[in-house]
């Protein structure tokens, strides 16, 4: 997760396109297979079903911070996001994990057939170890609202590049049925 944050960032950081596609190219060659899958498939937009209902996020966040409702409601009106607004309200993270993105991902699947009870415990246990960029982040994914600021057009030329092919070979790839759990990147770049 630390290296999916990091590249979330370097992103959001710049505006350079020559930038932004290195980045991800130096990313899909440092990250592990399963993760690199599923870095595409968030920045391309294919992201699973939101795992938490918004109410439910805004219970727990009362719950840890003892702020009343009317703070967190003025404070959502600021920021404009519910993941942004929860990860300026909870108390910093200690940054104690390094859970893999694919791993987060299954984790984040599964919180849609568990009881509230458990996926309170597992959103708030994040909450408290995960700090900084890293909290931002997963607050992005369970809420749905992940957007990281880069064009198909940019990850396909990142993809083309970091895999030796043609723009328009990964372009027709990347537009087929795929699922990041049960397709590989080998598979989703396999032209023969």
């Amino acid at each position: 997760m630390k290296l999916f944050c990091s590249l979330f960032e370097q992103i959001d950081q710049t505006t350079s396109v020559n930038d932004k596609i290195g980045a991800i190219v130096q990313y899909l060659a440092s990250a592990p297979p399963a993760d690199a899958i599923w870095a595409i498939a968030l920045l391309m937009n294919r992201r699973p079903k939101r795992p938490v209902k918004t109410t439910e996020l805004w219970q727990w966040c009362t719950e840890l911070t003892q702020l009343p409702n009317w703070l967190q409601t003025e404070s959502y009106h600021i920021a404009g996001d519910t993941a942004e607004t929860l990860h300026l309200l909870l108390p910093e993270g200690n940054e104690t994990t390094d859970v893999p993105l694919h791993v987060l991902m299954q984790e984040l699947q599964v919180l849609q057939n568990i009881t509230e009870e458990e996926r309170r415990s597992y959103i708030t246990d994040n909450w408290l170890q995960l700090a900084g960029n890293e909290r931002f982040v997963f607050n992005k994914l369970i809420t749905g609202g992940f957007r990281a600021g880069v064009s198909a057009q940019i990850i396909i030329k990142a993809i083309a590049r970091f895999a030796a092919l043609e723009e328009n070979v990964v372009a027709h790839q990347l537009s087929g049925k795929w699922d990041p759990d049960q397709t590989t990147l080998t598979e989703l770049l396999h032209t023969g």
